[in-house]
């Protein structure tokens, strides 16, 4: 499962997130969210984390994450094209450019979240390791470009 608060993932039976303290309360009913095909104005909840997939060389694969918002604050879902660019510190020695993708989506392509009914958002995995396993800090901006040229960016430091 995952923190609903800050995306990583955690233990099934975690009544906190290990990773930012929010209280994850299980028990609690959460209704669906229903993603609107409203414009979208700004991009939001962006997330990363390290796949368990490792090479011999201690490697990780990868999935990034993020939502689309609508001008009255909602989740929306868009045609377009997204790019995604990561630069990762290894052992404090400055970032490194490390990973550029640049992919068609569409409406459908945006799913809603395994493990959060309130996530409706674009998922990408990556999983051949490509990920240092000593890797300390990330930086990923997410360029989102609707069909119609709108260009909306997000950063995740």
């Amino acid at each position: 499962m995952y923190c609903s608060s800050c995306g990583k993932s955690i233990p099934d039976e975690s009544k906190f997130c290990l990773h930012c303290g929010a209280s994850i309360n299980a028990d609690k009913p959460t209704s669906l969210v229903t993603p609107s095909d409203r414009p979208p104005q700004y991009i939001k909840g962006i997330g990363a984390a390290l796949n368990d997939i490792t090479d011999k060389h201690g490697k990780h694969g990868l999935q990034v994450w993020f939502e689309l918002i609508d001008s009255d604050g909602k989740l929306t879902r868009a045609d377009g094209k997204v790019q995604i660019y990561i630069q990762y510190s290894h052992l404090d020695m400055g970032y490194r450019d490390f990973f550029r993708e640049e992919l068609q989506v569409r409406k459908e392509d945006f799913v809603r979240g395994d493990n959060d009914p309130k996530f409706y958002g674009y998922i990408f995995r990556h999983p051949q390791p490509i990920i240092p396993s000593r890797t300390y800090r990330w930086e990923i901006d997410i360029t989102f470009r609707t069909g119609d040229g709108k260009k909306i960016q997000g950063k995740l430091k």
